[in-house]
């Protein structure tokens, strides 16, 4: 870990009152729609279990220009004691959708919400049976994806809130508009001064748009590591109504390399098998252009957040050096630390797969 004992200042808040037997931890945000978590380990082992589960904490590390907004927010899940230390774990607020913390939803032809885009679904929801007696997810931020996303049809027996925005969000092929468009859309947490904010982003083009962070082997960079992907390039499209169809990318002179897409045309005016090799070969772009996996330790551009866009300027990488420098989408991150080091640790563009969303 790299030592910054004069700019690290770890401090957890449970229920608003500082715990000052704070250990050490990991803050882990692992993208793809996942639930973010906090691991700390505390020393005051006179803790009860009862007194602690389903409290609120907040998490600083008060390092590199922290504003006063929390690195983490979220509620206490587990509790577990060992020796003279106790461990508890914390997931953002957004546990409050998932099966853990809030019933099943059964959509049928009758209780349904054909009328409502992702992002209204969301509001309602919200509104209606989380944040009745207190504000648990902001919902400040929260806006449609562009297109909308559409719940019209959808049918299911017994599906949590936010299996729903997960499924929809995956499934979800944006045919109406250029291949810029292709970009994938994520649900994400944003830290307000008051409240953890809900939102939907874009997946942002690596050409269009200015890095928030330059890294370098001389500025940030403490450690690079490096994976070099083959891309899909052969995607097997199924309709909604039983239809099939398959779009190829290329000649691909070094053999298949698969993709299964799910198109739903419930808000398209146009139905076929064109229509689904359009939506293979968006989905297929949408995934090609991040190739290369890229691990970094770095010790500064700690608040950076899920879906940035940072840049690896140009460096001793030999030839490595046309997979790593240039920009980046910042896919998931976690920071490791105890009193006086911490070890930030960010993924750049493809996710890595997940066993779960959220253990």
């Amino acid at each position: 870990m790299t030592s910054h004992n004069t700019l690290l200042r770890p401090i957890l808040t449970i229920d608003g009152e500082e715990e000052f037997s704070l250990l050490s931890g990991k803050v882990n945000f692992p993208g793809s729609n996942a639930i973010n978590t906090l691991t700390v380990e505390i020393s005051d082992v006179e803790k009860e279990e009862k007194s602690v589960l389903g409290r609120k904490v907040e998490f600083y590390l008060n390092y590199d220009n922290n504003e006063g907004l929390p690195i983490f927010r979220g509620y206490i899940t587990s509790f577990k004691p060992s020796g003279n230390k106790i461990t508890l774990k914390a997931s953002d607020p957004r546990i409050y959708l998932t099966s853990n913390m809030s019933p099943s939803i059964s959509l049928t032809d009758k209780d349904n919400y054909d009328g409502y885009t992702l992002g209204s679904f969301l509001y309602k929801y919200i509104s209606e049976k989380i944040n009745e007696d207190e504000v648990r997810i902001g919902l400040d931020m929260l806006q449609d994806t562009d297109p909308v996303i559409s719940l019209k049809g959808e049918r299911k027996d017994k599906i949590n809130p936010y299996d729903i925005i997960k499924k929809k969000l995956n499934e979800n092929i944006n045919t109406d508009d250029g291949l810029d468009a292709s970009k994938k859309y994520s649900c994400i947490m944003v830290e307000g001064n008051d409240n953890s904010n809900i939102t939907f982003v874009k997946r942002k083009s690596l050409e269009d748009n200015l890095p928030v962070f330059s890294y370098s082997l001389m500025d940030g960079i403490e450690d690079l590591n490096y994976t070099k992907r083959n891309p899909p390039n052969t995607a097997f499209i199924k309709g909604d109504q039983k239809e099939s169809s398959t779009f190829k990318y290329g000649n691909r002179p070094r053999g298949i390399f698969n993709k299964d897409v799910e198109y739903t045309s419930t808000n398209s005016k146009i139905t076929g098998r064109a229509v689904l090799e359009r939506a293979g070969m968006k989905s297929l772009l949408a995934d090609r252009a991040e190739t290369a996996e890229i691990t970094l330790t770095v010790n500064k551009g700690i608040h950076i957040g899920l879906e940035s866009l940072v840049s690896i300027e140009s460096g001793h990488f030999s030839h490595k050096d046309k997979y790593i420098v240039g920009n980046h989408i910042v896919v998931g991150k976690s920071i490791s630390f105890n009193s006086n080091s911490c070890k930030t640790i960010l993924k750049l563009n493809r996710p890595q797969p997940l066993i779960s969303d959220y253990f």
